[in-house]
């Protein structure tokens, strides 16, 4: 099988994400299966600019064959007030508008298209929905194109521009059921070929050399960027209040980029963005990880903190995260600060349940997650789109 792939960024710096989910999922079908894979992508590895920062032609990334192309235009200024508009009235947005936006989302790069297009690739992966490669590369691919959507619930999913793209696409590859459940309640597209694949999710290259990260006492924690989108800020703000009514011994770990400013507080510890080896480290220690955002297609921290073998708790909201926790019973959910409350008092306490959340949660991440595992479902998806081909 000959897999391509089409996507904005791609290569071991890029962190998280749609970008890379699917490089992960790139190796493991070349590790795996014995695939080869061309990935056509751009220059960037910046999202906010689109910055050409690599240069052109092909290189390999651990067995992958790697062929980058130059956006021929940059993030536009003007995105950002597109942005809003489309999130708060997307039935305001015209065909025209929908094509401004998508054009000002980026990165434009007809040179990718048209390689991806003229390859010998049996299927050909895109993956994520919003930005231009996937929303006019998938169109022109067809049947050949397997959507990796990662989509969430906003305004953007019902653009005329991208709804072809959802509706011209060979198959899905969808990350929970719950997206999958997401997509098909825009489109009428259940009778397409879809598979829930979910993402391959590594646990520390070497557990017993993890120490437990020592914060001076029980802690919660949070990974991942630290914005207001993500929920991030919010939380920070709820455990300040917390920490007002009960004073004592817990503190939040915050570790991740700072993309907007927190509250201060002697028990926020904010770590920046931190190593792999740091990370695991935050993971091992805590009594609890809170993912507290409400925009999720899976959540890798949420399965890496299973695999540290600690609870989590996350926002009802999330249908992909809540999907997880309700599978798994490796955790909580939480509606409101009285639901934080109660879980700070237990994580405050050690509490003994977590043990048990924590043992649920790995059995569920390691034997449904492992990348042998998600490469093979993929594998079942890709047969099943080239017979219908």
């Amino acid at each position: 099988m000959k897999l391509g792939v089409v996507t904005v960024r791609y290569g071991d710096q890029i962190l998280g994400g749609a970008e890379s989910a699917i490089r992960g999922l790139a190796e493991a079908v070349v590790q795996h299966l014995g695939w080869s894979v061309d990935v056509f992508t751009t220059c960037a590895l910046e999202a906010t600019t689109w910055e050409n920062d690599l240069p052109e032609g092909r290189t390999m990334l651990n067995g992958v064959t790697v062929n980058r192309f130059a956006s021929i235009t940059h993030r536009d200024p003007r995105f950002l007030n597109y942005s809003e508009r489309v999130r708060l009235f997307p039935a305001t947005v015209s065909k025209a508008d929908a094509r401004s936006y998508v054009t000002y989302a980026g990165p434009q790069c007809p040179d990718l298209i048209e390689a991806a297009v003229a390859s010998e690739c049996d299927v050909v992966a895109c993956t994520p929905y919003l930005f231009w490669p996937s929303v006019y590369a998938i169109p022109e691919l067809g049947r050949r194109a397997i959507f990796h959507p990662a989509a969430h619930d906003e305004g953007e999913l019902d653009l005329v521009n991208v709804g072809r793209a959802f509706t011209t696409c060979g198959a899905f590859a969808y990350y929970t059921r719950a997206e999958r459940a997401l997509v098909e309640s825009h489109y009428c597209v259940a009778n397409v070929p879809n598979s829930v694949v979910g993402i391959g999710v590594d646990g520390p290259l070497r557990p017993k050399e993890i120490s437990p990260y020592d914060a001076g006492g029980p802690y919660v924690c949070y990974l991942g960027r630290v914005e207001r989108l993500k929920g991030a800020v919010t939380l920070v703000d709820a455990f300040v209040a917390y920490k007002l009514r009960h004073p004592g011994p817990l503190k939040l770990v915050v570790a991740g980029p700072l993309s907007a400013p927190v509250a201060t507080h002697p028990d926020v510890i904010t770590l920046g963005p931190v190593d792999d080896a740091t990370k695991w480290s935050v993971l091992a220690g805590a009594e609890l990880l809170v993912n507290p955002s409400s925009f999720e297609s899976f959540s890798l921290v949420v399965l890496e903190a299973w695999l540290a073998k600690t609870a989590v708790l996350v926002n009802a909201r999330c249908p992909a995260t809540v999907e997880h926790v309700e599978a798994s019973g490796g955790g909580g959910i939480f509606r409101d600060y009285a639901d934080l409350e109660a879980w700070f008092d237990a994580a405050a306490r050690r509490d003994p349940g977590f043990e048990a959340l924590a043992a649920r949660g790995y059995e569920y991440a390691s034997t449904g997650f492992s990348w042998l595992a998600v490469a093979q479902r993929y594998e079942r998806l890709c047969n099943a789109v080239l017979a219908r081909q």
